[in-house]
C-alpha cells in the first residue's frame, strides 16, 4: 500500500451484488473503514461521495448475502481531488468496477446521464426514452460504465433497456421527471433467470 491519508479523492459507492443485505469496505493496511453497516449499503442501494485516501492501495470489500459474509481485496489508485464511483457486483464471486467521473454540472435546463451494465446473465444492451429521439445508449457491455451523457431536464423520460439479441425489454416502472442540471447512473443489476424478485434483473434510475 502506498496510501496518502493527507491528500484525499472522493469515491461514491453502488451496490449491485444480488441478494446482498449489506456491505462494509475497508481502506488500506490501517483498514480505515469507508462504509459501515449504518450506510445501508444492499442490494441496489448508493453511497454517496465520501472522502478515501489517493494514491495507491488495497480495498477489502465484505458483503452480507443469506446471513453469510463473503470477502474479496483489490487494488486501486485514486488520483488527488478526483471523483470515481466503485460499483460492486458478482460474476462468480464479488468483483469491482472503478470509474472516474466527470461531475461538472450539466448545461441548463439539461441533467447528465450515463448507464453502468452489471446485469448478470445479461447481453449488451441498448437504452432509449420516452422523451427523446432515437437511442441514449447503444450497445452497452456488461461490466462496462458509460460516459455521461446530456438529456432534457424539463420532460417525462420513460426509459426502455433492451438487449441486443431482442431477448430481454424492461420498462420504467413510472414515467421520471429528472431534476434540472443533477446528474444520474441507470444502474442494471440482478439476474436474468433469478429464483425470487428480489434479484431479477431490472434497473433502476440513481440520483448523485
Amino acid at each position: 500500500d502506498n496510501p496518502n491519508s493527507s491528500i484525499l479523492s472522493s469515491v461514491a459507492v453502488f451496490n449491485a451484488i444480488p441478494q446482498s443485505t449489506g456491505a462494509i469496505i475497508k481502506l488500506g493496511d490501517s483498514q480505515k473503514t469507508a462504509i459501515t453497516s449504518s450506510d445501508r449499503l444492499f442490494f441496489g442501494n448508493y453511497v454517496t461521495y465520501k472522502n478515501w485516501f489517493s494514491g495507491n492501495f488495497n480495498v477489502i470489500v465484505e458483503n452480507q448475502s443469506n446471513n453469510v459474509w463473503h470477502s474479496m481485496q483489490t487494488n486501486v489508485f485514486l488520483a488527488t481531488g478526483r471523483f470515481y464511483s466503485l460499483f460492486l457486483y458478482n460474476n462468480k464471486g464479488i468483483k469491482t468496477l472503478l470509474s472516474e467521473d466527470n461531475i461538472l454540472s450539466p448545461s441548463a435546463g439539461k441533467v447528465k446521464i450515463r448507464v453502468a451494465h452489471l446485469g448478470d446473465n445479461l447481453a449488451n444492451v441498448n437504452v432509449e426514452s420516452s422523451a427523446a429521439s432515437g437511442l441514449l445508449f447503444r450497445n452497452i457491455k456488461y461490466e462496462t460504465v458509460s460516459e455521461y451523457i446530456e438529456i432534457d431536464a424539463a420532460l417525462l423520460h420513460n426509459f426502455t433497456v433492451q438487449s441486443v439479441d431482442g431477448e430481454i425489454k424492461l420498462f420504467s416502472k413510472e414515467e421520471k421527471k429528472l431534476e434540472n442540471k443533477g446528474i444520474y447512473t441507470i444502474l442494471i443489476k440482478g439476474y436474468v433467470a433469478a429464483n425470487g424478485n428480489t434479484d431479477a434483473i431490472d434497473f433502476s434510475i440513481i440520483k448523485q
